[in-house]
């Protein structure tokens, strides 16, 4: 008699997995809204093949502790004044060892924001004050911060603090004596705060 035989090969298709290369926000202050950039990113960690595979991330957010979540549905993007998020997909099934993926989404921390301020001053009695327009002019930003906001402050002779637009009307104290305080505070929309307060004194006669 002959002998007839079959083989059925049964195999499973590749497992894989993917994710989009690392990305870095290269502007400085102008792209405010990065979600749909990182829903972009997010989106392609993705996996294909394999038999009832296992899918696994790793998250870490600030170089932080990685945390293991079932889904990256809920990690939402860095703020815009920096951070880091990365995600690592980790797939497997029965029939392969585990594969991972890895990708990093970075925004800079924005530019440190950086002010200028005098000393105070105290003249001698009778002296002049034509120096007052320099020490004034010395209240400045300089570099620095993402949409910088002044505010000035002026006191008079000791008076409370008034809010002034700008300090072309502040005028030096009276020779026969008394003092201008100015207080500058320089904010911008990451939260960073630089103060630079100074009094110009004239000793009453």
């Amino acid at each position: 008699e002959g002998t007839c035989a079959e083989t059925y090969v049964v195999k499973a298709p590749a497992l894989s997995c993917n994710a989009s290369s690392d990305y870095s926000i290269q502007e400085t202050c102008t792209t405010k809204d990065i979600s749909s950039l990182f829903s972009t990113w997010k989106n392609a960690f993705t996996y294909s093949g394999g038999c009832a595979p296992i899918i696994r991330y790793l998250v870490s957010i600030n170089d932080g502790t990685e945390v293991e979540y079932q889904s990256i549905a809920n990690i939402t993007a860095p703020t815009f004044c920096g951070g880091k998020v990365k995600i690592k997909i980790l797939v497997k099934d029965a029939c392969t060892a585990e594969k991972m993926c890895m990708s990093t989404f970075f925004v800079p921390t924005r530019p440190t924001l950086v002010a200028e301020g005098p000393k105070d001053v105290t003249k001698e009695a009778c002296a002049s004050t034509s120096d007052f327009a320099s020490w004034k002019a010395a209240f400045q930003y300089t570099s620095g911060g993402c949409n910088y906001k002044i505010k000035y402050e002026v006191s008079i002779n000791g008076s409370s603090l008034n809010v002034v637009a700008n300090l072309s009307s502040v005028v030096a104290p009276s020779s026969c004596g008394g003092s201008v305080r100015i207080k500058m505070t320089v904010t911008d929309d990451c939260d960073q705060t630089v103060v630079k307060d100074a009094t110009y004194t004239v000793p009453t006669r």
